[in-house]
């Protein structure tokens, strides 16, 4: 969720400081800050299809994710292809981007369906119950991120240079504020993983 929104935010910016010289044009530039916010939505099922097909492989099943895989892509597809045929060139990206969001999702989906045929109850309430809370304290974070995106980008230009100084601003705002909410709303997970060794 901290990814996602980081991208939400900061995709225009990060495609100026990472494609803003050389021969690219801006209006290139621009379209790859777009393909990159709607790729930041499709962190959270990217993430969860990867972790849900090591479920299967804990029992020794290549068999299932590999089938779910294949349709999420064949559906991956079909968007492609209708992306390329109805979006006019400048926005097909665009429809690419979306693709890999939706047979992501489908594929979270059909994992889910899979898993509680074979497990029963996943816990979900304690699985929903922590993203709600990471998606709250994120959510805020991005608040606070915006508010010196705003601030910040008034002062700065367009070019590069200034897309790294609004990055800067956001990820150091936004990310302090995200570990501090994190901690107060008592989040297990961000417990377990600054207990990990090089993580204090």
């Amino acid at each position: 969720m901290p990814t996602t929104v980081l991208f939400v935010l900061l995709g225009p910016d990060l495609a100026t400081a990472l494609f803003g010289h050389g021969h690219a044009t801006s209006s290139a530039v621009r379209a790859t800050g777009s393909v990159l916010v709607i790729f930041g939505l499709a962190v959270l099922p990217f993430s969860a299809f990867q972790i849900m097909v090591s479920f299967f492989y804990a029992f020794r099943d290549t068999r299932t994710p590999a089938i779910v895989n294949i349709a999420a892509d064949a559906i991956g597809v079909i968007i492609f292809i209708a992306a390329a045929l109805a979006l006019p060139a400048r926005d097909r990206d665009l429809g690419l981007a979306a693709g890999n969001l939706i047979s992501y999702t489908f594929g979270v989906a059909a994992f889910t369906y899979l898993l509680r045929q074979r497990l029963g109850r996943l816990d979900g309430h304690r699985v929903l119950r922590t993203l709600s809370r990471v998606s709250i304290a994120a959510t805020l974070a991005g608040g606070v991120g915006l508010g010196a995106r705003l601030v910040v980008a008034k002062s700065v230009t367009g070019t590069w240079p200034g897309a790294l100084v609004v990055i800067t601003a956001v990820v150091l705002s936004g990310g302090t504020s995200f570990l501090w909410l994190a901690r107060r709303m008592r989040i297990t997970e961000l417990r377990a993983l600054l207990a990990i060794p090089g993580h204090r």
